[in-house]
């Protein structure tokens, strides 16, 4: 039998597992396209949605997304750059433009994949 403080921690445990990356991003992936598949992304979630892709995308993968100093994790195919949140920062402008250069040349045939999460006003800044 649960108490008020074990049913409020279950229920924590597992609306965070809900919520995880890697268990909720990968039934939402698109087809593959014709052409590229490019990710981008801002947020403190950034890296780990970035991630969740990244192991699930069944083909060529590039991209680069920017989250908050400390919150990177390490992204096989994907560009992972930290900036500073809540405040904006050069690191952050810089990481803005890395982004665009990304999709600048991308195509009709070509699949953007957009990560957002909270934060991402305060990491692309341009």
């Amino acid at each position: 039998q649960f108490g008020p403080e074990q049913l409020l921690r279950a229920a924590f445990t597992a609306a965070v597992g809900a919520a995880d990356p890697l268990q909720c991003v990968p039934r939402c992936l698109p087809a593959a396209p014709r052409g590229r598949a490019i990710l981008i992304g801002a947020g403190k979630a950034a890296a780990a949605m970035a991630l969740a892709v990244d192991r699930h995308w069944p083909g060529e993968l590039y991209g680069t997304v920017v989250t908050p100093y400390g919150c990177a994790v390490d992204c096989p195919r994907i560009e992972v750059l930290e900036a500073s949140h809540p405040l904006p920062s050069p690191a952050g402008l810089g990481a803005t433009e890395r982004i665009l250069e990304r999709v600048r040349n991308s195509s009709v045939d070509d699949l953007v994949i957009c990560v957002l999460s909270g934060g991402g006003s305060a990491l692309l800044t341009l």
